[in-house]
């Protein structure tokens, strides 16, 4: 009698437990439904926002580029042109005679910036 009396408790306990697990599966779906919706409004909510920026931007930049031909527009700078170099005829240049023993100096020296570097006074 103790024995089925027990058993008979342990069944009970059984579906007492099951009933709880069972009560519980069901509570944590509707909640994860509820969240669920709830997200899915935050979203679309979301959506609505963006879209709304979005067609705010696109208004924006059409009155924008309405107005933009009465305003003056910068003007892009432009890149600098080569200087012409002046020819000069060869016809005067043979009428002046070189005095070789002149240049005793050696040839200027010339830095990467195309500027002449001056001898050191010390040795000229």
């Amino acid at each position: 009698m103790v024995e089925q009396n027990s058993t008979l408790q342990a069944d009970a306990n059984k579906a007492y437990n099951e009933k709880i697990a069972q009560e519980k599966r069901e509570k944590r779906a509707r909640e994860k439904k509820e969240r669920d919706q709830e997200r899915a409004k935050e979203a679309e909510e979301v959506a609505k926002r963006k879209a709304a920026r979005e067609v705010q931007k696109h208004d924006k930049n059409a009155e924008k580029s309405t107005q933009l031909p009465n305003q003056a527009k910068r003007q892009a700078s432009r890149q600098l042109q080569p200087k012409k170099t002046k020819k000069r005829s060869g016809g005067g240049s043979s009428s002046h005679a070189i005095d070789a023993t002149r240049s005793l100096s050696p040839p200027p020296v010339y830095n990467s910036r195309g500027r002449k570097i001056a001898p050191r006074k010390k040795f000229g």
